[in-house]
C-alpha cells in the first residue's frame, strides 16, 4: 500500500515537472506584453483536519493572487478544489477556474 502512494507521488512530480516545462517552454517562445514567472512553491502542508486543509489552500491563493499570481495547484484529491475555490471568493477579479 505504501508503494502505491508513493508511486502516485511520483507520478504527480513527474506530471507537474512536465507541464512546468512545457508552460515555460511556450511563454519564452512568444513575444509578450506581460512577463509571466513561474514559481513552484513546493508541497502544502496538511492541516489537522480536512478544513485546516482547506484553509491553507485558501491563503496560499489569496496571498498569491494578492500580489497577481495565478496559483496553480497540483496533486491531492478532488475535493481539495473547494480549498481552491475559496481562495477565489475574496478576489475582485473573474478567474477562469476548470
Amino acid at each position: 500500500m505504501g508503494s502505491k502512494k508513493t508511486g502516485e507521488q511520483n507520478s504527480q512530480k513527474v506530471l507537474k515537472g512536465e507541464v512546468l516545462k512545457s508552460v515555460k517552454s511556450s511563454i519564452s517562445s512568444k513575444k509578450s506584453l506581460v512577463p509571466y514567472r513561474i514559481a513552484d512553491l513546493g508541497d502544502l502542508i496538511s492541516g489537522a483536519t480536512l478544513n485546516d486543509t482547506y484553509q491553507n489552500i485558501r491563503q496560499v491563493g489569496e496571498a498569491l493572487m494578492k500580489q497577481q499570481i495565478l496559483p496553480v495547484f497540483f496533486g491531492g484529491s478532488h475535493d481539495l478544489d473547494y480549498g481552491q475555490y475559496l481562495s477565489y471568493q475574496k478576489n475582485e477579479k473573474n478567474w477562469l477556474v476548470w
